[in-house]
């Protein structure tokens, strides 16, 4: 464990053994690894995260600020607006 949470790390070859094409990072492929994550969770009787459909997540740029200590884009634009 190498963070105070449980999580996952999903390490897989990026070029097929069968086929050899590589793998193509995108959210339809994301999706595909969440969903057979979720599922795996699911069948040994691990906890599975329900995404929220009230808060949007924080982009990296925005979360990065917010630990920093400093004012996002957003919220120097709202205070401008204000």
């Amino acid at each position: 464990m190498d963070k105070n949470h449980i999580h996952s790390h999903i390490v897989f070859n990026s070029v097929s053994y069968v086929d050899g094409k590589k793998y193509v990072s995108n959210k339809k492929t994301y999706a595909e690894i969440m969903r057979i994550s979720d599922e795996l969770c699911r069948e040994y009787g691990l906890s599975v995260i329900v995404p929220s459909t009230q808060n949007k997540p924080l982009s990296y740029a925005d979360w990065n600020s917010v630990q920093s200590g400093k004012k996002t884009y957003k919220q120097l634009i709202r205070e401008d607006i204000d």
